[in-house]
């Protein structure tokens, strides 16, 4: 699994091995003046969100109740929140109000308030 990401104007490559479930992501950021991809373990305080694997948003730093340097995730059931800087993944039951949710139904999307 692989997916094009910006996070605060950098250009990022995010990669995870599809074979392993629970796999740790790789970050790769975007070295211009090289023309190359330089792997990074951090995001600066800064956060990724993905939605069915693949790039939905990024939080700058300082956000409450916000995990720097993570990439939050869904799986079927299951909110995922995977720290770069020490390779944890932390899961968290994901509880419907209308209980087992078909799979057809299982499309991820990340609401963003504003902070206005």
């Amino acid at each position: 699994m692989f997916c094009l990401a910006e996070c605060c104007g950098e250009v990022l490559l995010v990669t995870r091995p599809k074979r392993h479930y629970q796999g740790r992501f790789h970050v790769f950021r975007w070295k211009y003046g090289e023309q190359e991809w330089d792997r990074i373990a951090s995001l600066g305080g800064c956060t990724l969100f993905l939605a069915n694997y693949r790039f939905a948003g990024c939080l700058g730093p300082h956000h409450r109740g916000v995990r720097g340097d993570c990439i939050y995730y869904t799986t079927p059931g299951l909110l995922r929140v995977h720290c770069l800087v020490d390779e944890t993944v932390t899961e968290q039951i994901i509880n419907y109000p209308i209980g087992k949710v078909p799979m057809e139904f299982c499309q991820s999307v990340w609401v963003f308030p504003s902070k206005c």
